[in-house]
């Protein structure tokens, strides 16, 4: 009985003993019984890291950590790391100081969403493509592009009329920030491009101007097919105050320069006065573009989807923060999906009258470029 009680306690004292005076990850496939500490597995003792240690690793700066989290760790306990402030910014930088942006590929490989909404330092909301550009990451804004990232993915907005946040102007906020490199600048923006972000002239600053002439000759270089450039398109087409986001002609003059609503009807004032501030781009056949409303310092952004004979616009505006990128929407931890990501009205152009039919009751009136 006592070499029982002794085997049975030599046993107990092996269970406990300190992750430690373990093994290093081995990589096998774990029965993983919770994320918030260090888990044992397999029959030799090796260990799996969970948030804790993850947690640990990317505030004292431990890519060995990281690097075997990628291969063997959970995704989703990165994933709900990440909704703490400022992690996924401090993890992106990590990867940046020491070279290991291989482990994001390798996360991505293994289900990481690259339209992740995380929390930046102050609590509001952005896509880690975002995250990955606040902190000067060129090489992670690739990885997360060509693994499907969108360029205009969901960022709350400082809503006023100065801003350029990154979500209306990628390139422009690329090509400006010192943080990268030229050729850093230049093997993002070509990504950026290739993903179909048309170009930032939404005015006529010689500063944008400069951009725009930038990343014409990026998409040069690399092959990049974005239409006509400033140099075809006729002078007269060339009005400053017409301009709507990437100096292509034909999208000039065809879109409303201002869309409002006509006396005595029933008014929305989510969509009241909608200014044109620029071009987002051409998905699965639709254009879309970006209007502010410009009710003072809390004005809001309306994106307008175009159909493509430009008969048909719906005018939608940010309802809920999880959304994810454009159209996309993220399922809540509980599962429920929301409806609408975006609140929609459907409207019709009419371009001999300059009337924007409502579907309903209301009618809008469109502005369009002389």
């Amino acid at each position: 009985m006592r070499l029982l009680l002794l085997w049975i306690f030599s046993i107990m004292l092996m269970a406990g003993a300190p992750a430690s005076a373990q093994t290093s990850v081995k990589m096998q496939a774990p029965a993983i019984n919770g994320d918030n500490n260090t888990v044992i597995y397999g029959n030799n003792n090796t260990v799996i890291y969970g948030a804790y240690d993850l947690r640990n690793a990317i505030i004292n700066f431990n890519p060995a950590v990281i690097r075997d989290y990628a291969i063997a760790g959970n995704v989703d306990t990165i994933s709900a790391v990440f909704q703490e402030p400022g992690m996924a910014r401090k993890f992106l930088e990590m990867l940046k100081s020491s070279g290991e942006t291989p482990i994001l590929a390798g996360l991505l490989k293994r289900g990481l969403n690259p339209n992740l909404l995380v929390k930046a330092p102050d609590s509001s909301s952005e896509t880690l493509e975002v995250a990955a550009f606040m902190s000067g990451n060129a090489d992670a804004m690739v990885e997360l592009l060509e693994r499907g990232a969108l360029p205009h993915g969901y960022q709350d907005l400082p809503l006023d009329p100065t801003a350029r946040p990154f979500f209306i102007y990628p390139i422009y906020r690329v090509l400006n920030d010192q943080r990268f490199s030229t050729k850093e600048k230049e093997k993002i923006v070509a990504a950026m491009m290739k993903q179909g972000v048309l170009l930032d002239a939404s005015e006529s600053s010689p500063k944008v101007a400069k951009t725009t002439a930038q990343a014409f000759e990026l998409a040069k270089r690399n092959s990049i097919n974005q239409g006509p450039s400033v140099s075809d398109c006729p002078e007269k087409g060339l009005n400053a105050k017409c301009v709507v986001g990437g100096p292509i002609c034909t999208s000039q003059n065809s879109v409303p320069k201002r869309i409002s609503q006509k006396p005595g009807s029933f008014r929305y004032s989510e969509y009241e006065n909608l200014d044109l501030i620029g071009s987002l781009g051409v998905f699965a056949g639709r254009e879309y573009y970006l209007y502010l409303a410009p009710q003072g310092w809390s004005g809001h952004l309306v994106l307008a989807e175009y159909s493509a004979d430009r008969a048909t616009v719906n005018l939608m505006k940010y309802q809920s923060d999880h959304m994810a990128g454009m159209g996309v929407c993220k399922a809540e931890p509980d599962g429920y999906i929301p409806d609408e990501c975006w609140r929609s009205l459907q409207v019709e152009i009419d371009r001999e009258s300059g009337d924007v039919a409502l579907s309903g009751s209301s009618t809008f009136t469109a502005t369009f470029c002389n």
